[in-house]
């Protein structure tokens, strides 16, 4: 519970570190305490726990979609949360590595970039 707890309020923080928020310190907190939420978990939950990321994240970030249609903006944040998704099971898989840090900023720009 308390990761589910950790992995949403990251999610929020990033979100609210974008614009029109703004708030960039937040990105500072929200990134370690995703990641440092799904260590030492199994890869199934670490997916679900990036997933519900982010769902936090992009609720906050994309909210201005709703413009489109309500409905577009679910999909798309719906859609959107599997690269997270995929993203928690990456950093929990390399988080066994000696080099985890690394390889977890790389998951990070592999998810950018997809």
């Amino acid at each position: 519970m308390l990761r589910v707890v950790a992995v949403l309020l990251a999610g929020v923080a990033i979100g609210l570190s974008w614009q029109p928020y703004g708030l960039w310190p937040l990105l500072f907190v929200g990134i370690p305490a995703f990641t440092l939420a799904i260590r030492g978990t199994r890869p199934l939950p670490a997916a679900g726990l990036g997933y519900l990321f982010g769902l936090a994240m992009l609720t906050v970030a994309v909210s201005w979609v709703h413009v489109l249609g309500t409905w577009i903006a679910v999909v798309l944040i719906l859609f959107m949360s599997l690269y997270f998704g995929l993203l928690g099971l990456m950093v929990n898989l390399v988080g066994r590595l000696p080099w985890w840090p690394l390889a977890a900023a790389c998951c990070w720009v592999f998810v950018e970039y997809a």
